[in-house]
């Protein structure tokens, strides 16, 4: 599930990068067709990039095998310590 949605979000940036550099580039400010979809390819980037920051913090936020006691094990008797030389 993840996985389909990952490969949607990059096939979906692709295409509003093409609506974009068509736009500045190419002749889709000729037609009022295509200015429409490149104006709202802009936002639709812009949304997307917003929403995929808050989507990563909150993954961030709620996974990680150093939350919710898992490492508990990993105690200081288990790891060398760095001793200071004299």
């Amino acid at each position: 599930m993840f996985f389909g949605l990952l490969i949607f979000a990059r096939v979906l940036f692709v295409s509003c990068m093409v609506f974009i550099i068509g736009y500045i580039y190419g002749p889709f400010s000729q037609r009022r067709g295509l200015t429409i979809a490149a104006r709202v390819a802009a936002i639709a980037i812009i949304f997307a990039f917003i929403m995929m920051n808050i989507f990563a913090f909150r993954a961030a936020s709620h996974g990680g095998p150093w939350q919710h006691g898992r490492w508990n094990h990993c105690d200081d008797g288990h790891h060398h310590k760095i001793e200071a030389k004299p």
